[in-house]
C-alpha cells in the first residue's frame, strides 16, 4: 500500500473514530436526560385526594410518553411593573413586606405582585379610564411581557363589558394551576379595570422526564390512595348549599366507579421558587355513586400526577 492509500485509511479512521464517540457522547446525555428525576416537593403541591374513586380509563391512546423539564426564574420583580405603575399614576407608592410588592395611593392597592407565584393583580377602580385596551396581546406587547401567549382565551360578554380568562401556554403546552385559569382580564367600555396575570419566565431545560403512558398501569397508581391526584365532583344532580346549610352540611357519597374520558398532558404551576414545573394529566368524565339511597350519574374534572413514579424521588 502506497503512502497516499495509507494516508486516505488513516484520515477515514479516525473520522470513524470521532463518530463513534460522538455517538457515543449523545447517546449518554440522551440517557441521563431520560433518568432526570422529579424533586418530591412539587408532586406534594398536587392535592393528594385519598378517596377510592375506582378509576377505569376508557379507549384513550396516550401519545406523549416523555416531555421536558421546565424551570422557573424566581425572586425577581418585572421592572415593567414599576414602568406600569407610573403610567397609572406617578404618586403611586411602592412597599413591600418580603412576598407581597405594592403599589398603592391612599386608598388602597393599584398593583399587587407576589414574588413567589409571579402573579400579578391589577386594580383600576379608582383609575376607570388609565389603561385603554385594543386587545390583549396588545397589552402584554405594551406593558407587560410580549413572551407571554395565550390559546383560544374565552370572552365573556357582559354588555359593554367582557371578561377574558385563559391559561398560559410555554411551547404549545398549557399551563394549569390553582386558580382554574391562569389569568383573566375584566375590560369595562374599552378600559382595563381588573386583572390577575401569570408573569412567570419558564424555560425548558435540557432534561426529559418520562410520563405513565399505559392505561393499565395508570389505572393501577391511581388506585392507590397516597397517588397525587385531585378531584372536582359536579354535585349539583345530588344536593344544592344555601348559606341555612353550607357550614353544617357534609355530604356522604360512595363511589362504583368513575370513568376517565379525556386525558390531555398539561404543565402545572405552583410557585416559581420550585425546583421543577411537571407535567400532569387533566382528566375529565363521569362516576356513579350512591348518595342518599340513590345511584347518580355525576361528571366529574381534576387533575393526577402524570410523570412515571419510577422517576420521582421519594423522602
Amino acid at each position: 500500500m502506497d503512502n497516499k492509500k495509507k494516508k486516505k485509511v488513516l484520515i477515514i479512521g479516525i473520522f470513524l473514530f470521532i463518530a463513534i464517540i460522538v455517538a457515543v457522547i449523545l447517546i449518554f446525555l440522551n440517557l441521563e436526560s431520560e433518568e432526570k428525576t422529579v424533586n418530591v416537593n412539587i408532586i406534594r403541591d398536587l392535592t393528594t385526594d385519598t378517596e377510592d374513586y375506582n378509576f377505569q380509563i376508557e379507549d384513550i391512546q396516550i401519545e406523549e410518553t416523555k416531555s421536558p423539564i421546565y424551570i422557573c426564574e424566581d425572586n425577581e420583580i418585572p421592572s415593567y411593573i414599576d414602568t406600569l405603575a407610573d403610567i397609572i399614576n406617578t404618586d403611586l407608592e411602592r412597599s413591600d413586606n418580603g412576598v407581597l410588592v405594592f403599589w398603592s395611593d391612599e386608598n388602597s392597592n393599584v398593583l399587587t405582585y407576589d414574588i413567589n407565584t409571579t402573579f400579578l393583580d391589577i386594580d383600576l377602580t379608582n383609575y376607570p379610564k388609565a389603561i385603554y385596551i385594543t386587545s390583549i396581546e396588545n397589552f402584554l406587547n405594551d406593558f407587560l411581557d410580549p413572551s407571554i401567549k395565550y390559546e383560544n382565551m374565552n370572552i365573556e360578554n357582559i354588555g359593554e363589558n367582557q371578561i377574558y380568562t385563559g391559561n398560559r401556554y410555554i411551547n404549545g403546552k398549557e399551563i394549569i394551576t390553582g386558580f382554574g385559569v391562569s389569568d383573566y382580564y375584566y375590560i369595562k367600555g374599552g378600559y382595563l379595570s381588573t386583572a390577575r396575570v401569570l408573569l412567570a419566565r419558564i424555560y425548558a431545560t435540557d432534561f426529559m422526564t418520562k410520563l405513565i403512558s399505559d392505561n393499565t398501569l395508570l389505572e393501577n397508581y391511581l388506585s392507590n390512595s397516597k397517588y397525587p391526584k385531585s378531584m372536582v365532583i359536579d354535585t349539583a344532580k345530588l344536593y344544592t348549599l344555601d348559606l341555612q346549610n353550607y357550614e353544617d352540611f357534609t355530604a356522604t357519597i360512595s363511589y362504583d366507579s368513575c370513568s376517565i374520558n379525556q386525558l390531555n398532558p398539561k404543565l402545572y404551576f405552583s410557585l416559581c421558587n420550585k425546583e421543577y414545573i411537571y407535567d400532569v394529566y387533566a382528566i375529565s368524565g363521569t362516576c356513579d355513586v350512591e348518595y342518599d339511597g340513590a345511584s347518580v350519574t355525576v361528571p366529574f374534572r381534576g387533575f393526577i400526577n402524570a410523570v412515571d413514579p419510577a422517576y420521582v424521588t421519594v423522602e
